[in-house]
């Protein structure tokens, strides 16, 4: 495989003979018809008019030649970038495939008659606790359990246990129940939706995909364990459900979320010392992210150390500070962004 210095000492010594040669024709050229005129004007008779008439033809031939040399370099340079690209090294093959992200797997050892909450992908652990856990709204986990003993089948149920101050203060998702009666109305315990398992695998785990509800606020997940020797058993787990971050300008009048807003984050890559662009996809994520109209963002990873960038066309790019990402954490601020000066926008 030629390293870019090969490459960049062919091509100079291609150009440099295809021009030498091109300019060695309009040499030859220029010869022909200046020798040309000089045998005319010592044979002809009529100096004066055939003068005239061939000092017009040699500059016509002269504009030919230049023409023609113009063409030839122009070919050389054509030739000459085909070149290059032959000689140009291929790239690897591993960049042009694509890892499919993993399904997350429950870890070999633990305890049993216990939930354990991870992403759908990439083994994200999103357990605080053996009791807690936290997960972004509207997105979708991967539940496990592994029974202590043979079951006859496993019922699971999510249910909303509080409202977070924060949604009861921006919005309110059930339109129905005025905003005096949200407290009292959400005081109570509901079911919200059942959970599907699915297994034993080889371990022993059951699994279910729960697509976690829009609303920011404490759940519950309870399993109904229902064992073949007739005895039963309840596992639960509280899921503190965080509101996706989002961009935004601060105005006056309030805040104004940001559409179309390109947000990346990066991790320190301990192998090269520096950080990279997160490999998302391994993850079945998103990286960079659009925002849309609500100029909302969010990222489940593991744990390392981060930053975000974040660019617009009419505000000022961002970039965070470096930030440690504890297991189980979600990348979730709110990221307040400053417009461009009326010049800039006007220029960029």
């Amino acid at each position: 495989m030629p390293t870019l210095e090969q490459i960049t000492e062919t091509v100079i010594e291609i150009v440099k003979k295809r021009i030498d040669k091109e300019v060695e024709t309009f040499n030859k050229l220029v010869d022909f018809t200046s020798n040309s005129f000089k045998n005319f004007i010592k044979t002809t008779q009529k100096a004066g008019q055939k003068l005239t008439q061939f000092s017009r033809r040699f500059i016509k031939e002269i504009d030919k030649g230049i023409d023609f040399f113009a063409f030839g370099v122009k070919r050389s340079i054509n030739l000459v970038i085909d070149q290059m690209k032959e000689l140009q090294p291929e790239e690897p093959l591993e960049k042009e495939i694509v890892e499919k992200p993993k399904p997350s797997q429950p870890p070999a050892i633990v305890s049993t008659d216990t939930i354990l909450i991870r992403s759908v992908s990439g083994n994200i652990n999103l357990d605080l606790t053996n009791q807690k856990a936290q997960v972004i709204a509207g997105k979708q986990v991967a539940v496990f359990i592994k029974p202590s003993k043979p079951v006859s089948s496993l019922e699971g149920f999510l249910y909303f246990e509080k409202i977070s101050q924060i949604e009861l203060k921006h919005t309110f998702y059930l339109p129905l129940i005025p905003k005096a009666f949200a407290s009292s109305v959400f005081a109570k315990t509901y079911e919200i939706l059942s959970l599907v398992f699915k297994g034993p695998d080889e371990q022993g785990f059951f699994k279910a995909i729960l697509n976690i509800p829009p609303v920011v606020g404490e759940y519950k997940i309870g399993v109904d364990i229902n064992f073949i020797d007739g005895s039963k058993k309840t596992a639960e787990k509280i899921v503190l459900v965080d509101p996706e971050g989002y961009i935004y300008d601060e105005l006056l009048r309030g805040q104004l979320r940001i559409k179309g807003a390109k947000i990346s984050l990066w991790v320190f890559d301990e192998s090269i010392n520096d950080y990279i662009l997160w490999s998302a996809e391994l993850y079945d994520q998103k990286n960079p992210q659009i925002t849309n109209e609500t100029g909302e963002y969010s990222f489940l990873v593991p744990e390392g150390n981060y930053y975000t960038k974040v660019e617009h066309p009419d505000y000022e790019t961002y970039q965070s500070e470096a930030f440690k990402v504890r297991e189980g954490e979600p990348v979730h601020s709110n990221i307040e962004m400053e417009l461009k000066s009326f010049w800039q926008r006007i220029f960029q």
